[in-house]
């Protein structure tokens, strides 16, 4: 009988000769994939609260920082939904900005080579 040849290429024919892949490239592959998205998540963020500024001018509105920061410490008695809309977009904007620097620290982490002791 005759056997048949394997095609050579790049359909997986040569496996045997490709290298592993260490375990901290994949976890920075991984690690810029999620910074991607938490980036775009912070520019609509970004947005939302230009248009919240800009919906406050056009009517007439004051930005009320005292209002945001009173929510912050649980003083909600005479709070308008626009200032708590203001408050929850601050909050939006302070986690995102805590998840950001933690994956960033991680990849710089991933990335730097293993020193020998």
């Amino acid at each position: 009988m005759q056997q048949r040849r394997r095609p050579t290429g790049t359909d997986g024919s040569d496996f045997s000769y490709r290298m592993v892949v260490d375990s901290r490239y994949t976890k920075v592959a991984k690690g810029k994939s999620r910074l991607a998205s938490l980036i775009v998540s912070q520019a609509v963020n970004q947005v939302i609260g230009f248009l919240w500024v800009f919906l406050s001018i056009s009517q007439e509105h004051e930005v009320d920082e005292l209002a945001i920061l009173s929510v912050i410490h649980h003083q909600t008695k005479a709070i308008t939904t626009h200032e708590i809309v203001g408050a929850g977009h601050v909050l939006l904007g302070v986690l995102l900005q805590a998840i950001v620097i933690g994956t960033t620290v991680a990849l710089v982490h991933n990335m730097s080579p293993k020193r020998a002791s």
